[in-house]
């Protein structure tokens, strides 16, 4: 099962290269399966080699195991601080979950300020879960100074690119109800503010998600 990518199984034996158990004692066979074992995101690997993972999927999906309890003692503080390496270092999903954990308290203080600043960095890259979140801090005044039009410009955003994505359709529907409660004026100019969003991403060389 190592040999087919299995990760508990690389670090079963890893393990037994380094304790010696039931093969002869091996240190680099042992650190060999720990690193395969880590590579995947195994947090026993990552934590008996004691090193510092440079690689933001990795990262990620550290977070991940840690805040879902997956083969680890669940552990949403430890979460936060895998998710935190990753996001800085510009992991889009790394960013919403690290946002979503602030905005709620969760495994972290509660700091809408926080939560803004970090969906705004994943929404930036078109992660439409945080272009749908960052509308709804603008839109209601959490974290930032109430702008509906700036709202309702990140729902026009999250509308345009995210079609295939989960919650297409409540995205459509509440941006049709922002909409309306604007009037036809600001919902033009939430629109204009939408294709600026778009034009300082095009100045900057960045690919714009569709």
């Amino acid at each position: 099962a190592a040999e087919q990518g299995d990760a508990d199984a690389q670090f079963q034996l890893g393990s037994m290269y380094g304790r010696g158990n039931s093969v002869a004692k091996d240190s680099v066979e042992a650190v060999k399966w720990f690193r395969l074992a880590a590579l995947q995101g195994d947090a026993r690997a990552l934590n008996y080699l004691g090193v510092q993972v440079d690689n933001v999927d990795v990262q990620f999906n550290l977070g991940e195991k840690y805040r879902l309890g997956l083969g680890v003692q669940k552990d949403n503080a430890e979460a936060s601080e895998w998710y935190r390496k990753a996001a800085e270092q510009g992991q889009a999903n790394a960013q919403f979950v690290l946002g979503w954990m602030c905005d709620n308290g969760d495994g972290v203080a509660k700091d809408s300020v926080k939560a803004v600043n970090w969906y705004r960095r994943a929404a930036e890259q078109g992660h439409a879960n945080a272009q749908f979140n960052l509308g709804l801090m603008y839109w209601k005044g959490e974290g930032v100074p109430k702008d509906e039009i700036e709202g309702l410009a990140w729902f026009i955003y999250r509308t345009a690119i995210g079609r295939d994505t989960d919650g297409h359709k409540d995205s459509m529907r509440i941006r049709r109800q922002m909409e309306i409660a604007l009037g036809d004026e600001k919902t033009l100019a939430a629109e204009r503010r939408y294709s600026q969003i778009l034009e300082e991403k095009i100045a900057a060389g960045e690919r714009i998600a569709r």
